[in-house]
């Protein structure tokens, strides 16, 4: 399962393998305003995410 959490909400679902660079670029999201976690753990970009892992993308938001 995947969770895009942010100002955009998404839950779905992969039926294979995939990388999480080629998840963020499915979904049309940059690397730079979010931050994969992968079973509860921080990620890389090319960390593979399998069908029953669960991937976390967090928005990143900053202010003062």
């Amino acid at each position: 399962m995947i969770k895009l959490i942010g100002r955009n909400k998404k839950e779905i679902s992969i039926e294979k393998p995939e990388r999480i660079d080629i998840i963020f670029k499915n979904l049309n999201i940059s690397d730079n305003e979010y931050v994969p976690i992968l079973n509860g753990n921080p990620a890389l970009n090319n960390d593979v995410v399998n069908p029953e892992d669960e991937l976390v993308i967090l928005e990143v938001f900053s202010g003062g």
